[in-house]
């Protein structure tokens, strides 16, 4: 060894020995004398995205979260935990609507001719001749999604395309169609579809309606398109009615018809500049009623109410906030009703298939429902409705993610609840809130879905269409520029869109799949690295109802046992392909799930899977897919670099307690606490080798700042090159090198 060298200081040795590690190369462990000192501080490039600081308060603007009746919905039923353990014990000893069912055809047979629709036909074709667009209401039941089109083409033949909201509206709605016109009725929705060169009546979901816009920009293939349930306001719905406004302009002969039981009226005929056609609608009496004074624990009273109605004749209905709160529900009411020969069958769209044709059973019943029950289902024989006034909301927060909100209903949906009873007899709804309560704390309308969602996927199929800006297309409702602003940045970052929002082969991919920009991120960079397997079957995973997803992480209890040692490593993500493998713990309706999202995916991707189950290849693949995602831990908490947001990881995660760096899936509030969905440990210099256009290790400025030099890589050969510069003001400069390694 030459002694004429200066000794280098522990500082300086470490220091090289990260940069050395950063750039790929071999590092004797032996070397390393200090791991404290050769430990990394990530810090976000900041300067790159800053938009995300507009949305600190995002949920604060889309709802009153101030108000009493938010407070209520939002606190825990005390009446719940203290009867919690004893209704587990009679759990499945009752009734369970879950049990597979299969009728030929469920939903009750009805003489068209009875309905209102029917009724005022003549009145509706002579305005549906006089006008190209049009706004049709009427209440739900009076036979507007089957009739309307109906009318139509026995008058006209005009070639139709009806939209609806739900998958199963489509089916059942294309069913009863297809019993008058046979293979002249067809239907289409995502993977899915049974139309042909016959069809003329084609039932659809919104999804579907904008694809064939994408590939017909003037919908030629149709004279008429019903936009059925537009009340419900999706982002789809919104799109495509801006969409068919640019379309009609250009080719006035096309028919449109917007369609519901309640809706805006004026901000749609203003939209449009278009008539409101009405059927009015034969109804019994309803009767409604108000608290007294508002409830204290909402649980506690939708049981109480329900319970006081069981001894008159009548099928109930109880409009509750979400799954959780049904399940809660349907304990309390079985263990009550024990004794009792009373159905009661539990309703919200991930089981609506398996239950559907249970709610036409002639058997007295009680039903508990989400509001999919306020439009998409009508359901005879209901006398009794109790509304506890609460739905459940997305919200994207872009500095929180996406978060599910239990707040007050709109005094439109209320109304439209109110409304499910009353149809065969004279009917009571129950609104569990005062009069003044509904007044003064519920808007009018409900808050349209794209003010208050994620819109990356929308902007890239604009994208897809030529449209570079969403402020091209004219809206009913248009989303703030800062958020749009903050979603285009967010898209550029993630490499789906290019500076002059083009789509780049990643945004094209996106599309293509029909997944979010998250998974197909994930999906673009493992055929980039040849794992395509395990990350399709991953997607495929995260595509099913995340209580099941997280369920699967529940099941795996033993942390000492060979099986759990086997197939868990400090990561969530890759723990499901490994459970998924091993085949275990997985329900087979899920896999039956599973493996037809996998196929359909499968049938989309234009290459060949590759299999490569490499943990380290695997981590970074997801890591460029969650970088947005990245996160530190402080205490027993961790904060987002970007976002700065705190959360915490759930109980069931395979995360060690070592893990300084996480990445997440998505969060998730719970009792007042924010928790990680889906983790991941991360490696720093993986962040740094793979991320360094975003993130950067804060010390190295710290320590160039202490030795009074800057360091700057010279990427002029394969190795890279540390140049010392006397130069005490300079700051660190850095020219970072990708590798795939």
């Amino acid at each position: 060894m030459n002694n004429d060298y200066p000794r280098k200081s522990k500082g300086q040795k470490s220091w090289e020995l990260r940069k050395m590690q950063m750039a790929g190369l071999r590092i004797d462990p032996n070397e390393i004398t200090d791991v404290e000192s050769c430990s990394v501080d990530l810090g976000y490039r900041s300067s790159l995205f800053v938009s995300h600081k507009y949305y600190a308060s995002s949920i604060e603007n889309v709802i009153n979260t101030t108000t009493e009746m938010f407070r209520i919905g939002n606190r825990e039923s005390k009446y719940w935990e203290s009867l919690q353990d004893v209704v587990d014990e009679v759990e499945g000893h009752y009734y369970s609507p879950n049990q597979p069912v299969n009728l030929q055809n469920p939903s009750p047979t009805v003489d068209y001719r009875s309905l209102p629709v029917y009724n005022s036909k003549d009145e509706f074709l002579k305005f549906y001749s006089s006008n190209s667009v049009m706004v049709v209401t009427g209440e739900t039941g009076c036979g507007k999604s089957t009739l309307v089109p109906k009318l139509i083409f026995d008058r006209f033949s005009h070639r139709i395309a009806i939209t609806q909201p739900r998958r199963i509206s489509v089916k059942s709605l294309h069913k009863r169609m297809q019993e008058w016109y046979g293979k002249e009725v067809g239907y289409a929705m995502r993977f899915e579809s049974c139309a042909g060169w016959e069809t003329k009546i084609k039932f659809m979901t919104e999804g579907v309606l904008l694809k064939e816009i994408q590939e017909d920009g003037l919908l030629s293939k149709y004279d008429v398109v019903i936009i059925d349930e537009a009340h419900e306001r999706s982002v789809n719905v919104d799109i495509i009615l801006g969409f068919l406004k640019q379309i009609h302009a250009k080719r006035p002969t096309l028919k449109i018809i917007v369609m519901s039981a309640t809706l805006n009226i004026s901000k749609f005929t203003a939209f449009f500049n278009c008539q409101n056609f009405t059927f009015d609608g034969k109804r019994f009496p309803v009767e409604i009623k108000y608290l007294e004074v508002d409830v204290d624990d909402y649980i506690e009273w939708a049981v109480k109410k329900t319970l006081s109605f069981v001894n008159q004749s009548g099928d109930i209905l109880v409009f509750l906030s979400g799954k959780d709160d049904i399940e809660k529900v349907f304990r309390l009411l079985c263990y009550n009703l024990r004794d009792y020969k009373i159905s009661i069958i539990k309703c919200y769209s991930e089981i609506l298939n398996e239950v559907y044709p249970l709610i036409f059973s002639p058997n007295r019943k009680i039903i508990l429902s989400t509001n999919v029950a306020e439009a998409s289902v009508t359901i005879p024989d209901i006398k009794y409705v109790i509304d506890a006034g609460f739905n459940k909301i997305l919200i994207h927060d872009y500095s929180q993610g996406d978060v599910l909100v239990r707040c007050p209903i709109s005094k439109e949906s209320a109304i439209q609840r109110a409304g499910r009873c009353g149809r065969t007899t004279p009917g009571v709804c129950l609104r569990m809130y005062t009069r003044k309560t509904f007044g003064e704390s519920f808007d009018d309308f409900s808050v349209p879905e794209i003010l208050r969602s994620d819109i990356g996927n929308l902007l890239l199929l604009l994208a897809s269409m030529n449209i570079p800006d969403i402020s091209l297309l004219p809206l009913i409702d248009a989303p703030s520029p800062q958020l749009v602003d903050s979603c285009y940045n967010f898209l550029v970052l993630l490499g789906a869109l290019d500076k002059k929002h083009t789509l780049t082969r990643l945004g094209r991919l996106i599309v293509d799949l029909g997944v979010d920009s998250i998974t197909g991120k994930m999906i673009y960079e493992s055929l980039e690295r040849g794992c395509s397997y395990e990350i399709v079957l991953l997607v495929s995973i995260l595509s099913c109802e995340s209580s099941q997803v997280m369920a699967l992480l529940g099941k795996i209890r033993n942390r000492q046992s060979d099986f759990y040692k086997q197939i868990v490593e400090n990561n969530d993500l890759i723990t499901l392909i490994n459970i998924y493998k091993a085949g275990c713990f997985i329900e087979k309706s899920l896999e039956d799930n599973i493996k037809l999202m996998f196929k359909r995916l499968c049938d989309r991707i234009n290459s060949k899977l590759e299999s490569n189950p490499d943990i380290k290849v695997l981590n970074r693949v997801l890591l460029r897919s969650l970088f947005f995602n990245l996160s530190k831990k402080e205490g027993k908490e961790y904060f987002n670099l970007i976002s700065r947001n705190t959360f915490v990881v759930p109980k069931n995660t395979t995360l060690e307690d070592d893990a300084e760096y996480v990445a997440y899936y998505k969060t998730f509030k719970s009792k007042d606490k924010r928790f990680g969905y889906l983790c991941m440990k991360v490696d720093p210099y993986d962040v740094l080798k793979e991320l360094g256009e975003i993130f950067e290790d804060k010390k190295e400025k710290v320590y160039a700042k202490k030795q009074n030099i800057a360091f700057v890589i010279d990427d002029s050969n394969l190795y890279d090159n540390f140049e010392l510069e006397e130069d005490p003001e300079e700051v660190v400069k850095l020219k970072r090198i990708r590798r795939c390694l």
